[in-house]
C-alpha cells in the first residue's frame, strides 16, 4: 500500500485505524483504477439501457389504453405488482439468511472482523454500501418501467417516472435492509424460503381473485399513483411503504452486530 496508516491513540483508536486503513485502501484502488475503461463501461450500459427503452417504446407505440383496460389495471394491477414484489422480498429473506446481504473482503473476514472492534462498527460501512446500491439500482429501475409506461397510461411522463421510481427506490432499500435484518437475525434458511413460498402464493391467489389481501398487493398500489385519481389505498399504501423502509434500514444498522463471521465467508 503507497498510504501509510498511522495507529491513533486514545480510547477510539481501533475505530480510528480501521478508518485510516480503509480510506487508504481506497485511495489506492481508485489510483489504480482505469479511468478510460470504466468510462467506456459507462457508456457502454448507458447506450445499451437507452437502446433498449427505445426499441421497446418503437415496438409498443405510444397508443393510450382504452378506459376498460385502465380500470382492469386499478383492479388487477396492485396484486400483479404485488407478485414481482413477492419475488424481491423472497430474494432477500434468502440473501440475507444465507450471509449474502454483505460483500466483505476476504482481508476484513481474516483480520478486522478479528480485531477487538465492536462487528457492528466494523460492517456499517460494508452495510451502508449495500443499502445504497440496493437504492440507486431500484431507482434506474423504476424510472426506466415509468418512461415505458407513460405512453399507454394517462398521467403524463413526468408522474410516471416520480412516482415508480419512488415506490421502487422504497422497495429496493427496504429489500436491502430486509436482507441485512435477516442477517443479523440470522434467520434459518428454510424459514426463508418458507415465507418466500407464502409471499408468493398469497400474491398469486390475489392475482387469481383480482383482490388486494396481500401487503405486497397493498403496496404495489404505491407504483399506480400516477394514474389520475390513484388507486383505493395507494396514499395509505404510501405511507406504510416509507415507514417500513425507514424501520427496515434502522434494524439493519443496529444488528450488524448479529451476524455470523462463518455466513460471510
Amino acid at each position: 500500500m503507497s498510504g501509510v496508516v498511522t495507529m491513533a491513540t486514545g480510547g477510539s483508536a481501533p475505530f480510528d485505524a480501521l478508518s485510516e486503513l480503509r480510506t487508504a485502501r481506497k485511495a489506492n484502488q481508485l489510483q489504480g483504477l482505469p479511468w478510460g475503461e470504466t468510462l467506456y463501461r459507462v457508456y457502454i450500459i448507458v447506450v445499451g439501457v437507452g437502446g433498449i427503452v427505445w426499441w421497446l417504446a418503437t415496438i409498443l407505440g405510444d397508443r393510450q389504453v382504452s378506459s376498460g383496460a385502465i380500470a382492469d389495471v386499478r383492479r388487477t394491477g396492485p396484486a400483479a405488482i404485488g407478485l414481482m414484489l413477492s419475488v424481491v422480498v423472497g430474494g432477500a429473506l434468502r440473501s440475507g439468511a444465507r450471509g449474502a446481504a454483505l460483500t466483505i473482503e476476504p482481508a476484513d473476514v481474516a483480520h478486522v472482523l478479528q480485531a477487538p472492534i465492536p462487528r457492528s462498527r466494523s460492517l456499517r460501512r460494508p452495510a451502508i454500501h449495500s443499502l445504497r446500491k440496493g437504492l440507486l439500482s431500484a431507482l434506474i429501475t423504476g424510472g426506466a418501467t415509468g418512461a415505458l409506461a407513460a405512453p399507454f397510461l394517462p398521467g403524463g411522463p413526468a408522474r410516471w417516472i416520480f412516482f415508480t421510481s419512488g415506490a421502487a427506490g422504497l422497495v429496493g432499500l427496504g429489500s436491502a435492509g430486509l436482507a441485512l435484518v435477516a442477517g443479523g437475525r440470522r434467520l434459518h434458511p428454510r424459514i426463508a424460503v418458507g415465507a418466500s413460498v407464502v409471499l408468493l402464493g398469497w400474491s398469486i391467489a390475489d392475482i387469481a381473485r383480482s383482490t388486494t389481501t396481500s401487503p405486497l398487493s397493498f403496496l404495489g398500489s404505491v407504483f399506480l399513483s400516477a394514474l389520475p385519481g390513484g388507486v383505493t389505498g395507494s396514499a395509505t399504501a404510501a405511507v406504510i411503504l416509507i415507514v417500513c423502509t425507514l424501520t427496515l434500514v434502522i434494524a439493519a444498522i443496529a444488528g450488524l452486530g448479529g451476524v455470523a463471521i462463518d455466513t460471510l465467508l
